[in-house]
This record gives structure tokens, C-alpha cells and sequence, in this order.
């Protein structure tokens, strides 16, 4: 079963590569954050003497913390003309992080006097999903079920395993394209753009008209980790292609 809207958007929080804050058209890019087991965002203030007195950050700790929208950003990591999977974003007070945050957490994120962790606790979620057929545009999600919800077990192992799926196995995803589709132009060009507990998502790229289509080959049973993921798709691709020569 595919993962639902608040599954991918809690995905999308903990792999993304491009984070920016604030409000309306005064946005400050992030470059560190982590994601807390309740879905909320961990991220720093600008430090002191910064000269971004007017960031949106730089508002947090006061009474009442100031609504911000995070905006996340999660890409593929095969590079392809269209590397954005998801775009997610989260609105809701921006405070000061109460309580003691291991060390781990607080040395990620730069940490330190007179640059405190803040915390985002998402009141509005809203996801772009990219791939697959539930490319439906921007669709709200309900922030109790983003909460509760988990990202895919697959998030962050699955993006170095389809660079090596491209890099070190050439031809093996048109191969399982055409095992779906056998009627594919052969100036197709496929790349694989996700992994997760469903299955794996091959990318067609036609050639010369242009344009793509992605193709969703589901895995014989749900994973849970990237060790049994290995071992399901090595059984998916000895069930679509036949056991190795």
C-alpha cells in the first residue's frame, strides 16, 4: 500500500535539501533542521550580531511566537530533468525550544549562546506530491494525522540505493519499465525516482517528443527497512526479468 499524504509529507520534512521560513514574501533560507518524532521542526535562530535583525527568525521567543510557513523542498537523488518529488509546507508558531535537547541535536543544528533551537509545531500542512498518479497539485492534510503519522521507512536509505540502481546497474530500469510496458519507444530514457514501502517508482522520459510518465512497480510484500527493501527488490526484479545469468 502506498504511503497517504501525511506519511509522504513526514517524509518529505526529514529528507528535504532546501528549508525556507518566514512569511508571505519575507523568507530566510535554512540551512540545517531536523524533524522531532511529533512532525515539528528544529531549526536556529540567526546568531546574535548576525545583521539579520529583520529576519523572521530573529521574532521567535517572544509572547505569542510569531506564525511562520516552513517551506521543504524533497528532490530525487538520480538526477533527471525534473528532480523535485514533493514540496511541503508547515505553518505555525515559531518559539523558543522548551527543555533540555541532546547534545547531538543542538551540535546539527549549530547551536549555541545567543543562537537558540527553535521549534514549529504545525497547526497547517499542505503537500505538492510529484510522483506517481496522486499528482494532484497542492492538497491539505490534516495536521492531527501528520502528527501521528510516520515517514516511509524508506526515507533517506532509499535515495543512495536508486543512485547506485542508475549508476552501477545501467539498462535495469528500462528493463523493468518494459516489463510493465512492453510497447515503450526505445529512445525512452528511465530513471528510477523513488523507493518506499510500496514499491519502486521508474521515471520515463520520452524522447524526441518530450514529456513523462511514471511507472509504479509494487514490491511483493510491505518493507520495513532497507536490509528486507534490498531483498524485495532483488525478488522483484528475479520475478519481472527472470534470476540472474
Amino acid at each position: 500500500m502506498s504511503p497517504s499524504y501525511a506519511e509522504r509529507a513526514r517524509a518529505v520534512v526529514v529528507t528535504a535539501t532546501a528549508l525556507e521560513v518566514g512569511v508571505l514574501s519575507m523568507t530566510v533560507p535554512v540551512e540545517r533542521h531536523l524533524a522531532d518524532a511529533d512532525g515539528s521542526l528544529l531549526l536556529c535562530a540567526p546568531p546574535t550580531g548576525s545583521g539579520e535583525p529583520g529576519s523572521p527568525l530573529a521574532l521567535a521567543g517572544r509572547f505569542p511566537g510569531p506564525v511562520l510557513t516552513a517551506s521543504l523542498t524533497d528532490v530525487a537523488g538520480v538526477p533527471q530533468p525534473d528532480r523535485v518529488r514533493g514540496r511541503v509546507r508547515l505553518t505555525g508558531a515559531l518559539t523558543l525550544a522548551a527543555g533540555p535537547l541532546a547534545p547531538e541535536v543542538t551540535d546539527h543544528l549549530g547551536a549555541g549562546p545567543g543562537r537558540p533551537v527553535l521549534r514549529l509545531v504545525p497547526q497547517r500542512v499542505a503537500i505538492d506530491w510529484r510522483v506517481g498518479p496522486e499528482q494532484e497539485g497542492w492538497q491539505g492534510v490534516d495536521a492531527a494525522a501528520y502528527a501521528a503519522a510516520a515517514p516511509d521507512p524508506l526515507a533517506g536509505w532509499e535515495a543512495g540505493w536508486t543512485a547506485h540502481l542508475d549508476r552501477d546497474h545501467p539498462g535495469l530500469a528500462a528493463a523493468l519499465a518494459r516489463s510493465v510496458r512492453p510497447d515503450l519507444d526505445p529512445a525512452a530514457v528511465v530513471r528510477p525516482v523513488l523507493v518506499d514501502r510500496g514499491g519502486i517508482t521508474l521515471r520515463v522520459h520520452h524522447a524526441p517528443r518530450g514529456g513523462s510518465e511514471d511507472l509504479h512497480l509494487p514490491l511483493g510484500r510491505e518493507v520495513r527497512c532497507g536490509c528486507d527493501a534490498r531483498l524485495a527488490l532483488q525478488e522483484l526484479v528475479e520475478t519481472r526479468l527472470g534470476p540472474p545469468r
